[in-house]
């Protein structure tokens, strides 16, 4: 099977170019590793292939709208947020000023 043909084939069969859809896995991948981890963006960048910071902040933002920077600290302040409501409804308050000085 040839490159081109395979090529091709993806698209009909997907809709999107096999560089495409390797690019969006690669951001969803970036995702959690944001949002769950503290490793550094430019180790985030490297982890997932990306030659270059500016490479993988220019997809991701691509992606996804935002930064990995802006995602991450977005990211960040919902799940701190979740955790208030989810302990205010549970009556935990030391959980809820453990998140609060987090987020502010």
């Amino acid at each position: 099977m040839s490159r081109p043909y395979l090529s091709a084939r993806f698209i009909r069969e997907t809709g999107i170019s096999v560089t495409e859809y390797v690019l969006r896995e690669k951001t969803e991948e970036a995702k959690k590793l944001l949002e769950y981890t503290d490793k550094p963006i430019l180790a985030v960048g490297e982890y997932l292939g990306f030659s270059s910071q500016s490479h993988f902040t220019r997809v991701f933002k691509k992606m996804t709208g935002l930064s990995p920077g802006e995602y991450r600290k977005n990211r960040r302040q919902r799940c701190c947020f979740r955790r208030i409501k989810t302990a205010a409804r549970h009556e935990k308050p030391d959980v809820a000023l453990l998140c609060r000085r987090v987020v502010f």
